[in-house]
């Protein structure tokens, strides 16, 4: 449906949501250096320069940058190289009323789904599957997480294995059963031809770096080398560690697994942050101090950092909060605890 509307000539924004195409240096794409955009000043318009695309097709016009707030391009990715300062870093010219730009997370969480990113299907799957594990139904949680993670491993992977070291042992067969079976219709769907390209669309993917811009590798250049991995193992066990000293609390067990995701993954983008307000609303169940609510009004803050395509805020603000999480200092609230002990044995009276 996606590709009718494109073809009938449905608008598209300027360039996919996880940056412009001068920060991708995957095969068959331009590199930083073979387009710069600039701005006319008679039709407001941004087109390449002279130098254009790589492959030999002519240089195209892009979207129209006028000074309203629904033209104005969105602030995804990292910085362009454009005249006149106008990089999706700072629309000088060109920049949309304040408001507008207090909204625009949301915006950028929503174009995705126009691009066939299932960011809000996964977050979906994720919550049934926690509301499913309070109602003692383990099995078919599993297989819930199990569809959330094959459509983007990379944001929940670490949900599953916080729920095996919190003792949720069923929902963690069912979700590896259930994992299998889906594995193997997938090989069987695709054949051996079918596994050889898609082994060689991942391997060609991970190879730009672009995809380890808003991870841990940011903060080493984005170089995943042994000071990356040293970094991404302590913040995976920090999150594990998490998950079994609040064992009893789902809601914790479930918001560390969700954070320590995006803590440990080489593969993201602005969109899989979205998984933190899933995480926020499960901590809030409870009872949280005023320090860990100010504390989630500073995470608002470097969310719209995060889409200017400045990453080290959120990467700061995520170690910050998987430490108070840590700390402790939230009251569950008493129906959740009512639901996760009531397959314990009652107690035998005292004569």
């Amino acid at each position: 449906m996606l590709r009718a509307g494109r073809l009938s000539g449905w608008p598209r924004a300027p360039w996919p949501p996880d940056g412009p195409p001068s920060t991708r240096s995957g095969a068959g794409s331009p590199t930083s250096s073979s387009i710069r955009f600039t701005r006319t000043s008679a039709s407001s318009t941004w087109r390449p320069k002279p130098g254009g695309a790589t492959d030999g097709r002519p240089s195209t016009t892009r979207a129209p940058c006028a000074r309203s707030p629904a033209h104005s391009p969105p602030t995804t990715g990292p910085s362009t190289a454009c005249s006149r300062t106008c990089t999706p870093h700072s629309w000088r010219g060109c920049s949309p009323p304040l408001p507008f730009s207090q909204s625009r997370w949301p915006t950028s969480c929503g174009l995705p789904s126009y691009y066939g990113q299932p960011t809000f299907l996964v977050i979906a799957l994720v919550a049934v599957a926690w509301w499913l594990i309070r109602r003692e139904q383990m099995l078919a949680a599993g297989i819930a997480l199990a569809l959330a993670t094959a459509l983007k491993p990379q944001v929940v992977f670490m949900i599953p294995i916080c729920l095996l070291v919190a003792g949720r042992f069923k929902a963690v067969v069912g979700w590896a059963g259930a994992c299998a079976v889906l594995a193997a219709l997938s090989a069987v769907a695709l054949g051996p031809a079918g596994l050889a390209s898609y082994w060689e669309a991942l391997r060609l993917g991970q190879a730009d770096v672009g995809h380890t811009f808003f991870t841990v590798a940011y903060l080493f250049g984005l170089h995943l080398g042994p000071a990356t991995y040293a970094v991404l193992a302590v913040q995976g066990i920090a999150c594990l560690y998490v998950a079994w000293s609040r064992r009893e609390d789902l809601d914790i067990v479930f918001a560390a697994g969700l954070l320590g995701t995006l803590m440990v993954s080489i593969h993201l983008h602005q969109p899989d942050y979205s998984n933190l307000v899933l995480a926020a609303w499960l901590v809030l169940r409870g009872t949280p101090s005023l320090a860990h609510r100010l504390w989630f009004g500073v995470g608002i803050v470097t969310m719209q950092v995060l889409t200017l395509g400045q990453p080290v805020p959120q990467l700061l603000w995520d170690a910050g909060w998987l430490t108070i999480l840590g700390v402790g200092g939230i009251k569950p609230r008493r129906e959740s605890l009512s639901h996760d002990r009531s397959a314990e044995p009652a107690a035998e009276p005292v004569v």
